[in-house]
């Protein structure tokens, strides 16, 4: 396993733990609630960008 495989691993566990907390009530307010979605979708961001950042600078040096 790459380490870039690792952080999409530790990413994605960190994504289902807040879907389950959500889907399983472990929010006791509507600020806790908005708190991890936006923790959840910071998250999600970032492994989008990562990827893409990474894609395109492999795409960048396989041209060179």
């Amino acid at each position: 396993m790459t380490p870039w495989d690792e952080v999409v691993t530790s990413l994605n566990e960190q994504m289902d733990q807040i879907k389950t907390t959500l889907a399983d009530g472990g929010v006791g307010d509507f600020s806790s609630y908005k708190e991890l979605v936006g923790f959840y979708k910071g998250i999600a961001w970032a492994r989008q960008d990562l990827t893409s950042i990474l894609k395109n600078r492999y795409q960048h040096d396989e041209g060179e």
